[in-house]
């Protein structure tokens, strides 16, 4: 899953790219990621906050979503849980709402 950031950075994460639980901030001039964040379970999905590029969340098969700030990754700032099953879609929406879809 890709998602286009700001400041020529793209974020990437779910199955299609890494089944190890991971999720990859790329700068689009560079040919190497330029952060790794490493998750206990497989990322479905992974959305920047367009308000502020240095913020991501990421939906997980642990049925949690991650909310990160780029700028300090080593936890996260907050674990949404509650979730009856995996999160494949999160979207940011106005005011710093976020919405997802479990299935």
């Amino acid at each position: 899953m890709e998602k286009k950031g700001t400041r020529g950075r793209r974020v990437y994460g779910g199955e299609a790219f890494s089944t190890a639980g991971e999720v990859k901030v790329w700068c689009t001039s560079q040919e190497e990621s330029v952060l790794k964040i490493d998750m206990k379970a497989n990322i479905w999905c992974v959305k920047y906050n367009l308000g502020s590029s240095n913020f991501i969340a990421a939906g997980s098969a642990d049925h949690h979503i991650h909310y990160y700030d780029l700028r300090n990754i080593s936890q996260p700032l907050h674990v949404f849980s509650g979730h009856k099953k995996a999160v494949s879609y999160v979207k940011f929406l106005f005011n710093n709402k976020l919405a997802c879809i479990y299935r």
